[in-house]
């Protein structure tokens, strides 16, 4: 599940958190960023107060809530706002199309019979 960069509970995001902030770091209510802890001095989790930060995976609240909610896969259906036609199989297509029983050479030798037509009047 994902979990709040404002009050570091899981379930939600900080988009959508309306809780009081909690800091990653040192588990105060104060934002993260505003935290004045001091590097060398450990980690106080958010969740459980142990001396680790409140996104380590490691948590043993963590663990629980996951184990509660396990990862779900979303499946997307995309939809193509572009109309298609009704797909055929290969077979009806194959059945369906225009037979051309005219030889490439005749419908070139018809083409350059227009052709000549159009161009004798002219010379």
């Amino acid at each position: 599940p994902p979990q709040c960069h404002k009050c570091q509970l899981n379930g939600h995001t900080q988009n959508c958190c309306y809780h009081v902030a909690r800091c990653v770091k040192c588990g105060a209510n104060h934002h993260t960023n505003e935290c004045s802890k001091d590097r060398n001095s450990p980690a106080k989790c958010a969740l459980c107060s142990l001396d680790h930060t409140s996104n380590f995976k490691g948590c043993q609240t963590f663990k629980q809530i996951f184990k509660k909610s396990p990862p779900k896969v979303l499946l997307t259906k995309t939809t193509d706002h572009h109309s298609q036609p009704d797909s055929k199989t290969y077979a009806e297509a194959i059945n369906n199309q225009d037979t051309h029983t005219e030889n490439p050479s005749a419908i070139f030798s018809q083409f350059i019979s227009n052709l000549n037509a159009l161009i004798s009047p002219l010379m």
